[in-house]
């Protein structure tokens, strides 16, 4: 069975932590904060979605003729 330790401290610092690229960084946070705001839409998308529904349900289709007869007079 493997169990995961933490790395000693007299080993060598891994070439891949040497070099830090600030750009690769700075996208890497865009596309995350991208990614958040999408995913925190998508349940008020649904939510709005539904209070449509659910008006349309109560009240009925509109009644587009009524429009019309109100636009010509």
């Amino acid at each position: 069975m493997f169990v995961y330790r933490r790395k000693l401290r007299w080993l060598a610092t891994v070439k891949s932590k040497l070099f830090r690229i600030e750009e690769d960084r700075v996208k890497l946070m865009q596309l995350f904060k991208n990614f958040y705001i999408q995913i925190k839409a998508v349940p008020r998308f649904l939510i709005d979605e539904v209070e449509a529904f659910t008006l349309a349900y109560r009240y009925g289709p509109p009644n587009y003729e009524w429009e019309e007869v109100q636009r010509i007079n």
